[in-house]
């Protein structure tokens, strides 16, 4: 939930947090955040592409 309000502002200690905090990421917490970090209709996060469940 912390990633999902830190995507807003892009500064760099949200990068951190997020490079520290994704790899830690279950199957289903991944799956929770990735459509959630941008609006309906808005481009995707660029965080959403790292998410993706492989």
């Amino acid at each position: 939930m912390v990633l999902l309000f830190k995507a807003r502002d892009g500064r760099d200690k949200d990068e951190l947090d997020f490079r520290a905090l994704a790899p830690l990421l279950t199957a289903d917490q991944r799956a929770w955040l990735a459509p959630r970090l941008s609006r309906p209709g808005d481009e995707p996060h660029r965080w959403a592409a790292e998410l993706v469940v492989q």
